[in-house]
């Protein structure tokens, strides 16, 4: 099995679909490409299982492979063209960041070549949010100032905590320290919608409380608001969570331009990959 050969399984679900006009090729062969890497990373044993997606759920992202083609972005009118539907991309005017990104490195007011797009979408308070990924040819603008690669850190990360030591500060930094999750809260909502499910579905379960293999339960609009609370809570986390491993991140690369990591051999892919008797380093100016 190779990624051409589900590139042209997909292309025969594409057509017996139906549904031509509403999913281009390129799309439909990104996500064939997506299905074997998920699959060769699992065969690796570097990935887990991979997961079905039902309809129900559905992607939660699509790309393309050029900007000819299928997913469509033109700068100069911020207008997405898909599938013979033209969609106004909402661009915040005081982002400098992306006026930036969008410019040509030559200092004129021409526009870089875009590479492809990706729709990616978002539930956010129980709403499908959608969002633009652009990719650009070049560079991409300097955000932060980082310390020169002459400026050497030492780091030992651990779950919650990071030691870390320079010629200028020493000490440990708490990892995400807003991003802690409240355990009891969890709990007690998904007790709550455990009741619901039983006190609505009594025929679903037996007389010990075993669920009924094969049985159909009945999920109340109260059930769906708890269900959709607990993901807004968990995305939240997550989110504050992202956001702060980018500031710890900047922090340290504003420090020194090389970190130096204490050797780690205790997962068995990472030895694999990397030798025992090796220093892990990241300089600043490399793509780490």
């Amino acid at each position: 099995m190779t990624e051409y050969d589900l590139h042209a399984v997909i292309a025969k679900h594409r057509q017996a679909s139906g549904r031509k006009t509403e999913l281009g090729i390129n799309e439909a062969q990104k996500i064939a490409t997506r299905v074997f890497q998920a699959v060769n990373r699992y065969k690796l044993g570097l990935g887990g299982r991979p997961r079905f997606k039902s309809a129900k759920r559905g992607l939660r992202s699509i790309e393309g492979k050029t900007n000819k083609t299928g997913l469509k972005f033109n700068i100069e009118k911020s207008v997405l063209s898909w599938c013979q539907h033209d969609y106004r991309v909402i661009i915040d005017p005081k982002d400098d960041y992306i006026r930036c990104a969008f410019l040509k490195e030559d200092g004129s007011q021409g526009f870089k070549t875009i590479k492809y797009c990706r729709l990616v979408r978002k539930t956010i308070k129980g709403k499908n949010r959608f969002y633009l990924q652009v990719v650009l040819e070049g560079r991409a603008p300097v955000k932060h100032i980082y310390a020169s690669t002459e400026e050497r850190l030492s780091i030992d990360p651990g779950p919650q905590t990071i030691a870390v030591f320079s010629k200028i500060w020493s000490g440990k930094i708490k990892v995400a320290p807003r991003a802690q999750v409240d355990e009891q809260r969890i709990r007690s909502l998904q007790r709550s919608m455990d009741r619901s499910l039983r006190q609505n579905n009594p025929d679903c379960y037996e007389s010990n409380g075993v669920f009924k293999k094969g049985s159909e339960l009945s999920k109340t609009k109260s059930y769906e608001k708890r269900v959709q609370s607990l993901k807004e809570y968990h995305r939240k986390a997550s989110a504050t969570r992202r956001c702060e491993h980018g500031q710890l991140v900047n922090l340290l690369l504003s420090v020194a331009g090389e970190i130096r990591i204490e050797k780690n051999t205790r997962y068995q892919v990472r030895s694999a990959i990397f030798p025992s008797d090796l220093d892990y380093h990241f300089n600043s100016d490399r793509d780490c």
